[in-house]
């Protein structure tokens, strides 16, 4: 079960400072707070995006008959854009975890000192990660989606730096609108 992951063992602490060790040797700021039933977190949910344009592609070819309605699909989609996201499109937030959740993730991963993504952390990755996908699907995820990439553009994530950021962001911007 995901609530007795180490890397959620704070995803029920949804405050603002850092709750871990700072330096090496150091007692973490406060106790962990595992979440409980928690879901995926957004980043690893990227992986949906790649299993619902497989399903669909597969589907489309006659070559796989799939127990995955295209409307389960978008449900999916739906939930990790739509059920995650903040309500405000001026300045659009997503949680940390496909369920709601909004607490710390991996904090202190791999002995890190100081390190643990805040809640609302992957939202400026949502786009990058390819989930303007359902955009093409649902006209309010792809709202959502060209909010968030409007947000990037004024700040962007320093994944944007990284060429291959760069395509994956643009590539997401493309699907949502279609093209």
């Amino acid at each position: 079960m995901r609530d007795t992951y180490h890397d959620t063992n704070y995803a029920g602490d949804e405050g603002s400072t850092f709750p871990g060790w700072a330096t090496t040797g150091d007692e973490a700021a406060r106790a962990p707070q595992p979440g409980q039933g928690i879901g995926w977190d957004m980043s690893h949910g990227r992986r949906f995006v790649l299993l619902a344009d497989t399903v669909s592609a597969l589907g489309n070819a006659g070559i796989v008959t799939s127990a995955v309605s295209h409307a389960d699909l978008l449900a999916l989609g739906r939930q990790l854009v739509l059920g995650t996201w903040n309500g405000d499109k001026g300045t659009p937030l997503f949680t940390n975890f496909a369920d709601e959740t909004n607490g710390w993730y991996r904090v202190n991963y791999s002995n890190r000192a100081g390190y643990g993504i805040p809640p609302y952390g992957f939202s400026n990755r949502l786009v990058a990660a390819g989930f303007g996908y359902w955009g093409c699907y649902d006209e309010h995820i792809r709202e959502v989606v060209l909010s968030r990439a409007a947000a990037d553009e004024s700040d962007p994530p320093s994944e944007l730096s990284v060429s291959w950021g760069r395509v994956q962001w643009v590539a997401s911007i493309r699907m949502a609108v279609c093209k």
